[in-house]
C-alpha cells in the first residue's frame, strides 16, 4: 500500500504546508540562536537581525522556495547582459570603455591600490563619472550613489568629490563658493546634491550597513576600505583577519544581488605588489584567493617609486569583458592630484 501511495504525487497544498512548517521551525531555531547570543552578552543587533530573519522566511514562503526559477523574457536577459548600457568606466578616458561592458546592479568590483597612491581620489573620479552618466535616471528614480567612508571622514572627502565633479581646483571652489554659485553648479552637473551621498560607517558591521542601504535605496554602493566593515558573525580579529575579509566581501556581494545595486569596494595592495605597475591578482592584502572568488572585476592600481605620478591600471580578474575583447588590460596613466585627473600620456 505504501509503495502504491508513493506512485502518486501528493497535493501541492500538502507540499506547501509541510514546507512552510519546516521553514517556520528553521526560523525558530535561527531566532533562538540569536537570542542566546544576545542573552550571553555578545554583540548582536537584536531588532534588526530578528527582522531580517523574519523577512527572509516570509519571502521564501511567498516564493514557494524551489518552485521559483528564471522564467523571465530571454530578450530582457540578453539586453541586461549586452555590451552596451550600464555605467561606463570613463575615469581613464575611453580606453577601458572599449574593452569593458557597462557595470550593472549585482556586479561586485574591487579597486586595489597601494597606500597613499590616490585610491580615494580615484573613487571620487569614478563616482563623478557614474553620477554624470546617471543624471537623467536619478531625476526619475531618485536612486543615489552611496559612498560609505571607512577611511578618513566623509566631510573632508565631500570637498574632493565636489571638485572632481566640477573638474576644478580648490581655488576655483573658494571663488564659486564666495559668489554663491558653487552648489548650483554642482546640482546642475549631477541633478541634485543627494545624487551622491557620502556617509561615515566607522565601526559598523554588515547588518548595520544593510540598514543604511535599505534607507537610501542606492543604485551604486561604494565602500572605501571594505575590509574594515565588521562581519556579522564578528569572528576573528578585525580587518587583518582572512575569515573576516572573505565574509564581508561575500556579504556585500549578496547584498548587491538582494538589493539590486552595483558594489565597488577597495582593498590595499600587499607588500608583494609594491613598486610594480601591474601587481598580480594575488597581491590583495590578506587574500590570495578568497576575496577574488567573489569579484566580477578587479581593477588594480600599480605605482613605481621613481615615477611618482605614473599609475599602472590593470584588470587581472575580469568577467566583464566585451565580446571579442581580452579580459586582461594593462594601461599607464598620469595622475594629477591637484585636478584629480587620470589621463593617458600623450604620445
Amino acid at each position: 500500500h505504501l509503495a502504491g501511495t508513493l506512485q502518486h504525487e501528493p497535493p501541492s497544498e500538502a507540499i506547501a504546508g509541510i514546507s512552510n512548517t519546516l521553514r517556520e521551525r528553521d526560523l525558530s531555531g535561527r531566532a533562538g540562536a540569536i537570542l542566546a547570543k544576545f542573552n550571553r552578552g555578545e554583540e548582536v543587533d537584536l531588532a534588526y537581525e530578528l527582522k531580517a530573519l523574519a523577512l527572509d522566511a516570509k519571502r521564501e514562503m511567498q516564493q514557494g522556495g524551489v518552485h521559483s526559477w528564471a522564467d523571465g523574457s530571454i530578450a530582457d536577459y540578453l539586453m541586461e547582459d549586452a555590451d552596451e548600457g550600464g555605467l561606463q568606466l570613463d575615469a581613464f578616458g575611453d580606453i577601458l570603455t572599449k574593452t569593458l561592458k557597462g557595470f550593472r546592479p549585482g556586479d561586485n568590483i574591487a579597486v586595489v591600490a597601494p597606500t597613499d597612491k590616490g585610491k580615494t581620489s580615484l573613487l571620487c573620479r569614478i563616482t563623478a563619472g557614474f553620477a554624470k552618466q546617471r543624471r537623467a535616471a536619478y531625476l526619475e528614480d531618485n536612486r543615489p550613489i552611496l559612498y560609505l567612508v571607512n577611511e578618513g571622514q566623509a566631510e573632508r572627502i565631500t570637498t574632493r568629490m565636489w571638485a572632481t565633479v566640477l573638474d576644478i581646483g580648490r581655488d576655483q571652489m573658494y571663488a564659486w563658493s564666495n559668489e554663491g554659485t558653487l552648489e548650483t553648479r554642482y546640482n546642475a552637473a549631477i541633478g541634485d546634491r543627494r545624487a551622491i551621498v557620502l556617509k561615515n560607517i566607522h565601526g559598523k558591521n554588515v547588518s548595520q550597513v544593510e540598514q543604511i542601504i535599505e534607507h537610501f535605496n542606492p543604485y551604486v554602493v561604494i565602500t572605501d576600505m571594505t575590509g574594515r566593515i565588521r562581519a556579522v558573525s564578528n569572528r576573528g580579529g578585525g580587518a587583518n583577519d582572512i575569515g573576516q575579509l572573505e565574509e564581508v566581501w561575500n556579504g556585500m556581494r549578496e547584498l548587491a544581488a538582494i538589493h539590486d545595486f552595483l558594489h565597488m569596494g577597495t582593498i590595499q595592495v600587499s607588500a608583494e605588489g609594491f613598486d610594480m605597475l601591474y601587481p598580480a591578482v594575488s597581491a590583495m592584502q590578506n587574500s590570495k584567493t578568497g576575496i577574488q572568488t567573489t569579484l566580477d572585476l578587479c581593477l588594480m592600481v600599480g605605482a613605481l617609486t621613481n615615477l611618482p605620478n605614473v599609475r599602472g591600471i590593470s584588470t587581472p580578474k575580469n568577467k566583464l569583458a566585451r565580446s571579442g575583447m581580452k579580459s586582461e588590460n594593462q594601461i599607464q596613466v598620469l595622475f594629477d592630484p591637484v585636478m584629480n585627473t587620470w589621463a593617458q600620456p600623450e604620445t
